[in-house]
């Protein structure tokens, strides 16, 4: 889950920036014609200037498209781990009998087991050791 929301971070941070630079775009395209102050520049200038925002438009536009549909494929994953793949297991009635203890139990334990030592190894466990090969 961790990296999904990494993901998602990330791309509606991509979203942000690319929402400010149509702004860009958009602020330079409406400006009007481009040599307001002086002089205006050659036809060939204007175009150029025009065909590359209207460009940036549309590459800015099929980013911020891709980074929305990044974050939300993301958040989809996320929702389909958390609920398909890594489920913790609802155990059954069955299985929460068989897990609780009586009272009568303790009444059936041995006096070692009662007075041992906690968190020591029972005297009785001997550690399962692998099999010596012959060779």
């Amino acid at each position: 889950v961790g990296l999904t929301e990494m993901t998602v971070a990330k791309m509606d941070t991509w979203s942000m920036v690319c929402t400010c630079f149509l702004a860009i775009c958009t602020a330079l395209s409406c400006a009007g014609r481009i040599g307001m102050h002086g002089a205006a520049p050659p036809n060939w200038y204007c175009s150029l200037y025009s065909c590359n925002i209207f460009a940036a438009v549309l590459f800015i536009g099929l980013s911020l498209w891709l980074s929305m549909h990044a974050s939300l494929r993301a958040q989809c994953a996320a929702a389909s781990l958390l609920t398909r793949k890594v489920r913790l297991p609802i155990p059954s009635m069955g299985q929460i009998d068989q897990a609780r203890v009586f009272g009568s139990a303790f009444e059936k334990q041995e006096w070692r087991d009662i007075f041992r030592v906690p968190f020591m190894p029972h005297p009785e466990e001997v550690p399962e050791l692998p099999d010596a090969e012959d060779d």
